[in-house]
């Protein structure tokens, strides 16, 4: 090194022409930083340049209003001395060139800290619900992932030093960076950037012009306020109308002389009015130093921070707005009999200001309508739209913009009294009627803009093929693939992508249906008919159980035209809803997977298709041999409460030429698998291992441990590999050696049967060209297995051309196909239709599914054998109860039978099941004299394992005394513990959590001749003769009040 990096003022540290040094320095020392930054912010306050620019022979650039220049750094990465075999550099100190860049960098920090202070310290702020930059400066340093400022305020502009190692120090980069800004850009939020144009919102009123705005004003205010009055004592002229609900909903009109319109809006129920005071105060918060107790004044109400948080958001909010229409908003006003007239809207004082409650404001600047930068900003942070600041029940229902507003529209139903009043109130309006706005603007913002119905279907059509092989919750934000007519679709569940179209009011739904009509149009020009998707089975009634059907229920509109577009469905849900639900009129699209829009089962719940399915296997196994169904462990979920993991139950049915699989679990997931009956065509249908597992992509882990690497015992055929490295997990395909060889698998989520990720992939585009081709025969079918996966398909076939047509067929043919089995399943199990033994005993149903007779009795012996559903949570397993109940019956009244099942296994399967949600079962209900903790206690084979079903039955609200009948009717459970023969450690563990509960008294009286629970353990008269000391020492604590430890 031939320079100084320790505040040498002469020339730069880094060598001239040594351009591949792994480090950077400008071109001169550290005494000169400061100057050079003065200069720098004079040069920039003078000459502002924009884009790239050179100053002093440091390169900057500016960015939204921000210059950026770098003062030092250091790459590792072009660091030829950490080379192995690099010859040592005696020039260079111990750590190297970063050392050098190290020193260099806080040597700028030291300088300007002398020159110019101590900086202002700052982090990254992030605020509002979706934590975002709060600013510019935090927006850059979340962007560059550095978590240090140090900012000095030089008057106009900041000047910001940014020092960092993205890493391990002296071994990652160095950077360092000079950001100056404006000052209100430092100081200010993300409002500060938007340009005049952000704030015009022209469509807001839907198209109603301003005069007839003030005629629709006039109306309601004399209607139903105090009328027209003139604003005194202001620069402007003008005259305000208020309109104030029941509710405390207020609007007021001031409309000035000069044609310029302010609207303040109140309505207390708006999202801005109920959460945006309290997430200002977490912004706040986030971050703070906490407060020493004793310091400062007492910490003021919560009530008291959000009224002042309040009157914050309110002050931004009309920050923005020209001071000549704020002065109108407090000033006096008075009536036509120059009487004072009372301002409809509450006033806070904040400062000296005095602010009016409002949760809105717009106003007209005599050409456009427009909102302030401070309300956008706050909408963004809290992700509010115009309605949840009150827009909607303040003026557009009210004033019903975009819809006639004539006498019959206001009087409604009113009486022929009333309807003459109105009638000769709208006479005597003494401003006309305007021209009706044009379509395109009466729904405002309620249609997507700058897009024809053309660009629409075309954006769906890019979602459609986007969606194979991208997560939409996975891009970028700025990323608009998943968005259409401006509109970002949300996902559910990975199943669904939906969002809101358009939206209208009922008195223009007309021109919802004329734009809905048009889009349709384009959709059929472009993907061909419709076809007409229902949210009830056409030929039951039945609803159906799926995520499209879901969403057209939600908003109650039960017909909807559907496309099939690349595999995905497309429909289009538009209309006004059933009024029961509440909604407006709107177009929403939803966009389905394939088994996203019909149920693989048609209706019939899973509880009632596993007792079936159980019901035939069983028979199977009586009349055919058939292997008999069969419990199995697995990695399935524990019981709340509980450490309890109950066994799966498996069996298999026949469905004419192919067998199903099926495997159930206590939550109401299953599995369900096909292949061929006929052992030649299985063979010939058989996967290779590496197809089978992809045929097993998407389904849960816990589920596939199910069928990995287990014994099928006969059930199915598998295919195998040779172990891959490492141990197997089972569920985890990776490690999986054997797999069944199946062509189809279902599986069933909490609400849903769906297809496999390899069963959906068959119906994608670039699969079946890849199948096409694979065959030589341009004509395959789309349900033939592939020889390759599809992720081997040549780049040419794999997504579509730019605008090329649509793959619009059916993928149905493919996912519910006979050459699968799926028909012969939904017949086999009577999906959707009645079943019971006649449909068993029926010879053609009994020849196809046992391929032997059955008679009436043997069906309705294989229902008997089911039991009695108290009788089985008394008696029998959790998987015989569950093939027992179709649905979970109430739980409360079968709770006390599983409390006293004689199997400890099997009583806390089926009681933990029963006490899974609390909030369905309350526990302190009685059905005899014995309370849930006395039936637990009587159970002869109770033990120590039985401590967190007491646990959960406390939790559930079971009476942890003597119950509701007192100590005359049954005996206190602590008193029931005594005296069984059970070990005194035993004892101790159930003991300890009824004490806990904290509401025992062991001094009151417990037993019908009125001694105490204590005393009666005091006594030591017990039959079985066992020590109760470690009992007593724990009653004795608990009757001194002493915490004590299980």
């Amino acid at each position: 090194m031939t320079e100084d990096t320790t505040g040498s003022a002469s020339g730069s540290n880094e060598p001239e022409g040594d351009d591949d040094l792994p480090i950077y320095e400008p071109p001169f020392g550290l005494d000169a930083v400061p100057g050079f930054c003065e200069r720098l912010v004079e040069y920039l306050i003078a000459e502002s340049p924009d884009d790239e620019f050179t100053f002093e022979g440091v390169e900057g650039e500016e960015s939204q209003g921000v210059w950026i220049l770098p003062l030092g750094g250091y790459d590792p990465n072009e660091d030829k001395t950490l080379t192995e075999g690099a010859p040592a550099d005696r020039e260079l100190p111990p750590g190297g060139y970063a050392e050098v860049a190290d020193t260099w960098a806080q040597g700028v920090r030291r300088v300007l800290h002398q020159a110019w202070g101590a900086p202002l310290v700052r982090t990254p702020k992030l605020v509002g619900v979706s934590q975002e930059p709060e600013g510019i400066l935090d927006f850059l340093m979340v962007a560059v992932s550095i978590d240090r400022a140090e900012m000095w305020d030089r008057g106009e502009l900041c000047c910001v030093l940014l020092t960092s190692w993205d890493g391990e120090p002296m071994t990652s980069m160095l950077r360092q960076i000079l950001v100056v800004l404006p000052r209100e850009y430092a100081f200010g939020g993300m409002a500060v950037l938007a340009d005049d144009e952000i704030t015009v919102h022209d469509l807001i009123m839907h198209g109603e012009h301003p005069l007839e705005l003030r005629r629709r004003a006039w109306l309601m205010s004399t209607l139903a306020g105090q009328g027209e009055v003139r604003v005194r004592g202001t620069a402007l002229e003008a005259s305000r109308f208020s309109l104030r609900s029941r509710g405390g909903t207020t609007t007021v009109w001031t409309f000035a002389d000069d044609g310029r319109v302010l609207v303040l809006m109140q309505d207390p129920d708006s999202e801005f009015i109920t959460s945006a005071a309290g997430q200002l105060i977490a912004d706040q918060l986030s971050g703070a130093e906490p407060q020493a107790a004793g310091d400062g004044a007492e910490a003021a109400h919560p009530e008291e921070l959000l009224e002042e948080a309040r009157l914050i958001l309110i002050a931004r909010m009309l920050d923005g707005i020209p001071e000549d229409l704020r002065e109108l908003i407090a000033a006096p006003a008075e009536n036509g009999r120059g009487e004072p007239s009372e301002h409809e809207l509450e006033f806070r004082v904040l400062g000296d200001q005095p602010l009016p409650i409002i949760s809105g404001a717009v106003w007209f600047d005599g050409e456009h309508w427009r909102v302030t930068r401070n309300l956008l900003e706050i909408g963004s942070l809290n992700d509010f739209g115009m309605d949840d600041f009150g827009f909607a029940d303040a003026v557009r229902r009210p004033y019903r913009l975009g819809g006639s507003f004539t006498a019959d529209d206001v009087a409604g139903r009113a009486t022929d009294e009333r309807r003459r009043q109105i009638e000769q109130l709208f006479a005597a309006c003494p401003y006309p009627e305007q021209q009706r706005p044009a379509d395109h603007e009466r729904l405002g913002y309620g249609l997507p803009r700058d897009a024809t119905h053309g660009d629409l279907v075309a954006q769906i059509e890019r979602i459609t093929e986007a969606w194979w092989s991208t997560d939409p919750g996975s891009v970028d934000w700025k990323d608009r693939t998943f968005s259409v007519g401006g509109r970002d679709l949300r996902d559910d569940d990975g199943r669904v992508l939906r969002t809101v179209l358009a939206v209208a009011e009922p008195w223009t739904v007309e021109v919802l249906q004329a734009w809905v009509g048009g889009l349709s149009d384009a959709m059929e020009d472009r993907w061909g008919p419709a076809f007409e998707m229902q949210a009830r089975e056409p030929r039951t009634g039945m609803e159906r159980k799926t995520p499209v059907a879901r969403v057209m229920r939600g908003i109650g509109i039960m017909s909807a035209p559907m496309w099939w577009v690349n595999g995905h469905a497309v429909v289009l849900v538009a209309g006004a809803p059933d009024p029961s639900t509440g909604e407006d009129p709107q177009a929403i699209l939803v966009i389905g997977r394939a088994d996203a829009v019909v149920d693989l089962m048609r209706g019939t719940r899973t509880w009632e298709l596993r007792q079936r399915t159980r019901v035939i296997a069983s028979l199977a196994t009586e009349v055919a041999g058939e292997p008999a169904p069969q419990e199995i462990a697995w990695r399935g979920p524990h019981l709340a409460g509980s450490s309890v993991r109950p066994d799966a139950v498996r069996g298999r049915v026949r469905a004419d030429d192919h067998y199903w699989v099926w495997h159930f679990a206590h939550d109401g997931r299953g599995l369900l698998m096909s292949f061929p009956v006929d052992a030649a065509a299985a063979e010939e249908a058989r996967l290779s291992f590496e197809d089978q597992a992809r045929l097993f992509a998407g389904v849960p882990v816990d589920l596939l441990s199910l069928v990995t690497d287990r014994d099928p015992d006969g059930l199915y055929p598998v295919v195998t590999r040779e172990r891959p490295d490492g141990s197997a997990i089972p569920g985890f395909l990776p490690t999986a050696s054997a797999l069944p060889a199946v062509q189809a698998v279902f599986w069933r989520d909490a609400y849903d049967w769906r297809a496999s990720g390899g069963m959906l992939e068959r119906v994608r585009p670039a699969f079946a060209a890849a199948v096409s081709e694979a065959q030589g025969d341009a004509d395959a079918a789309p349900d033939t297995a592939p020889d390759s996966a599809p992720d081997t398909a040549p780049d040419t076939i794999r997504g579509h051309a730019p605008h090329a047509a649509p793959d619009t067929s059916n993928p149905f043919a493919t996912l519910y196909s006979a050459v699968i089995g799926v028909p012969q399943l939904q017949w086999a199990v009577g999906a959707g239709e009645e079943f019971g033994s006649h449909i068993l005993a029926d010879d053609r149903y009994s020849s196809v599914v046992f391929g032997h007779p059955v008679a009436f009795e043997q069906a309705e012996a294989a229902y008997a054998q089911l039991g009695d559903v108290h009788r089985v949570a008394l008696t029998g397993s959790l998987n015989q109860f569950l093939d027992t109940v179709l649905g979970m019956p109430p739980r409360r009244y079968v709770l006390d039978a599983a409390l006293a099942n004689p199997d400890p296994r099997n009583r806390a399967e089926i009681a933990f099941l029963l006490l899974e949600d609390l909030d369905d079962l309350d526990a302190s209900v009685q059905l005899s004299h014995l309370t849930p903790v006395n039936v637990l206690f009587e159970n002869p084979t109770l033990g120590a394992d039985d401590r967190l079903l007491l646990i959960r039955l406390l939790e559930a609200g079971a009476e942890a005394g003597s119950g509701l009948g007192g100590p005359g009717v049954a005996r206190h459970p602590i008193v029931q513990l005594a005296d069984r023969d059970l070990d005194d450690a035993v004892i101790e563990l159930f003991v300890h959590s009824l004490l806990m509960r904290g509401e025992l008294d062991v001094t009151a009286p417990a037993l019908p001749d009125g001694r105490s629970v204590l005393a009666y353990v005091e006594a030591g008269e017990f039959a079985h003769g066992r020590s109760r000391t470690g009992l007593l020492a724990q009653l004795r604590e608990a009757e001194g009040g002493f915490p004590f430890e299980p």
